[in-house]
């Protein structure tokens, strides 16, 4: 059942109409809104474009690193051989400095002689390290 307060028969209520804002999309004269919608093909191609574009950017970016670690590495070989031959030379060198001739010559400029004598000292094995 129906409560009499709410119930009022006769002509239905009006809905009061809200006032619109101003809306920058819509176009007032034709009553439409402007649509920013592009056609599928465009999406697409300009997709496509962005793809291959991503791709070039990497492969450039790839063949630039690798010609910057190709540099790097030649230049390290060149430090590598210049290096290895400052170690020849310098083995070359502690080679001719410990051979008898360059010692005996040494010990003839310094005026050591061969002794004549040898002497042995006789050492206990308590004593010994």
């Amino acid at each position: 059942m129906v409560s009499s307060r709410s119930y009022r028969p006769g002509k239905p209520k009006r809905l009061r109409r809200t006032r619109r804002r101003a809306d920058p999309w819509r176009n007032t004269r034709r009553g439409r809104r402007f649509s920013l919608a592009l056609p599928p093909d465009l999406v697409a191609l300009v997709i496509a474009g962005l793809v291959i574009g991503g791709l070039l950017f990497v492969y450039i970016r790839q063949g630039t690193l690798l010609r910057t670690l190709t540099a790097e590495r030649e230049t390290a070989r060149e430090e590598l051989t210049e290096r290895e031959e400052i170690n020849r030379v310098l083995e070359i060198a502690i080679d001719q400095g410990f051979s008898l001739q360059q010692l005996s010559w040494k010990a003839d400029k310094l005026g050591m002689v061969v002794p004549e004598k040898v002497y042995h000292v006789y050492v206990p094995a308590s004593v010994r390290p």
